[in-house]
């Protein structure tokens, strides 16, 4: 057979990926993987891929960005994957919705990037973190991205009357 995949989770092969209950395989010879994702506009191809977002420190791509006490937070996603999977999966002035979103990495990538952001963080101390790192590093220059203090489990009633049109989701697991 002139296919080969991967057989250990989270591997990334030379012809094939393989990560839980999902798997692709490369034909010999071809050059890309490709899947499809719905959007406004309909469906289309898009290049799976390992994302090249640790190539500098979590430290030195919050620095300037984000308050000191952020690194104190167990479940950070780094600014670089945000941004690529928000950059990715939407578009300027769509809504991005973090429900766990902890310091607010999503939603400072989201906001300086053009979209409409709300997070919803349970914890007192994570979620007054979220709205420091937000005034600092977004201020009032990039639309009005918002915490919510809740729980996830509370989502629509918490997003009010934006819940049923966000655009994307996207939280640290």
């Amino acid at each position: 057979d002139s296919r080969e995949t991967s057989r250990r989770e989270g591997f990334v092969g030379q012809r094939g990926v393989h990560a839980g209950s999902y798997r692709c395989e490369i034909p010999a010879g071809a050059n890309k993987l490709m899947a499809t994702r719905n959007s406004k506009q309909g469906t289309s191809p898009v290049p799976l891929a390992v994302w090249p977002v640790a190539q500098t420190s979590a430290q030195h791509q919050r620095a300037g960005r984000y308050q000191a006490d952020s690194a104190q937070h167990p479940g950070k996603m780094l600014p670089a994957l945000a941004a690529r999977a928000i950059s990715e999966y939407s578009s300027e002035g769509d809504l991005v919705v973090d429900p766990m979103c902890g310091i607010g990495t999503t939603l400072v990538e989201g906001a300086l990037l053009g979209r409409r952001c709300i997070g919803v963080e349970l914890e007192e101390r994570w979620a007054a973190l979220a709205e420091e790192n937000l005034a600092f590093s977004v201020g009032g220059t990039h639309g009005d991205p918002r915490v919510v203090r809740g729980d996830a489990r509370d989502l629509p009633v918490l997003l009010g009357e934006v819940a049923g049109t966000v655009d994307l989701v996207l939280t640290s697991p």
